[in-house]
């Protein structure tokens, strides 16, 4: 039996300019780490700048449009949303504030992370947040 010998990948097209000047969309949830991995992943697919910017706008919109979907199903949910999502949000954020304070590092990160993503608006998690809330303040 012949040795398995793995298939090469064809080089990257020739378009990867020396250094990429991409602009960041308005508002955008990015940051400077999303913007390096992009680099990164244009470079090594060889994007032309124009290719790298396109596809750093295509997330944006992607980014935007979880986070409008997500806060759409959050105010319609029922036992979080719609008269009951202040209260719902307040809890939520009441239990990160005593886990992951705003000034800590790890808070500071989850806090990017769940905005960069919209999960601040995700149902699922702000229904077990406030929960979770709900329980504490029950816990005396």
């Amino acid at each position: 039996m012949a040795p398995y010998v793995a298939a090469q990948e064809p080089p990257a097209p020739a378009g990867a300019p020396e250094k990429y000047t991409l602009t960041m969309p308005e508002n955008a949830r990015l940051d400077a780490a999303d913007l390096a991995q992009l680099e990164t992943i244009a470079r090594t697919h060889g994007w032309t700048n124009e290719q790298a910017q396109a596809a750093l706008v295509e997330h944006h919109e992607a980014l935007e449009a979880q986070s409008t979907r997500y806060l759409e199903e959050l105010t319609k949910d029922p036992e979080v949303g719609g008269a009951h999502l202040a209260q719902a949000q307040a809890r939520a954020n009441s239990v990160v504030d005593k886990f992951l304070p705003a000034d800590s590092p790890e808070g500071a990160a989850l806090r990017s992370a769940m905005h960069k993503a919209g999960y601040s608006n995700y149902a699922p998690l702000v229904k077990l947040l406030s929960r979770i809330g709900k329980a504490m303040g029950e816990d005396t």
